[in-house]
């Protein structure tokens, strides 16, 4: 088996082997264009010249490794030095331990899909468009929501791209309840879910992630979320509007 840069010569085949798998290339899927850009792909290919496995890495820092275990073997050992997170299938995360023993933090995350004729739809709050202005809002909540995983976000880390969409739930002026989305040509992806912590258990999640569906299905017929695997909570509520697990990720962060 090779490992080789892309290029244009692998564009159709990387392209079929992506639809194969989309969920497994969401952060890519409708962005080729970009690579080289904001990321960078590296295939594995075997003797029948057919993808076997690739990395993307996103700015140098973030790599994503999908494939066979001897694909991912071997992309494993051409990471970079300055690489700070990995992400692989959970049943091969041996593979990476073995390189990594002593990561700074490692986790799970359980990736959830739906098509569009499973909806459950269990909207009882009214979500609205949340404006650009309201980053420190946004930043806030999250961090209250929670502090292990977001309490170190500051607003310049929010994303706000095109693609992006931010929805609220208020109560007497105050965002309670927050939840984003991307868009592209395949799928849309449920990006962040927060509630205040005084505010749980009224629906407000529930409503948000079933408005974020509508407005997903609307426009394509494929929609992903992942959760963490501990978070019990978030996973009962996409399981309550119809996701069903699609596949565990083994995450580690190195630096």
């Amino acid at each position: 088996m090779e490992i080789v840069p892309f290029s244009e010569k692998w564009k159709t085949k990387l392209w079929e082997y992506i639809l194969r798998f989309i969920p497994d290339f969401h952060h890519i899927v409708g962005r080729l264009e970009k690579e080289g850009e904001i990321f960078t792909i590296h295939l594995a290919i075997n003797e029948k010249q057919h993808i076997k496995g690739t990395m993307t890495l996103f700015y140098g820092l973030f790599a994503e490794i999908r494939g066979s275990e001897e694909a991912i073997e071997k992309l494993i050992n051409i990471l970079p030095k300055k690489t700070q997170m990995i992400n692989i299938y959970e049943e091969y995360k041996h593979l990476l331990i073995e390189n990594y023993p002593n990561p700074l933090k490692s986790g799970i995350d359980i990736f959830f899909s739906m098509s569009n004729q499973e909806l459950a739809t269990r909207v009882r709050f009214s979500p609205k468009l949340i404006e650009k202005k309201t980053r420190d809002e946004i930043c806030e909540l999250l961090n209250r929501a929670d502090p292990e995983e977001w309490g170190s976000l500051e607003p310049q880390d929010i994303p706000m791209g095109p693609n992006w969409s931010w929805y609220g739930i208020w109560e007497k002026d105050k965002l309670t309840c927050l939840g984003s989305m991307t868009l592209d040509k395949c799928r849309g992806t449920i990006t962040y879910i927060a509630t205040c912590p005084e505010q749980r258990n009224k629906g407000l999640a529930t409503s948000m992630v079933s408005f974020l569906l509508k407005k997903i299905f609307a426009k394509v017929d494929l929609a992903l979320v992942n959760a963490r695997e501990r978070n019990d909570v978030a996973i009962h509520v996409y399981r309550k509007v119809g996701f069903e697990p699609y596949r565990k990720f083994y995450w580690m962060k190195l630096k």
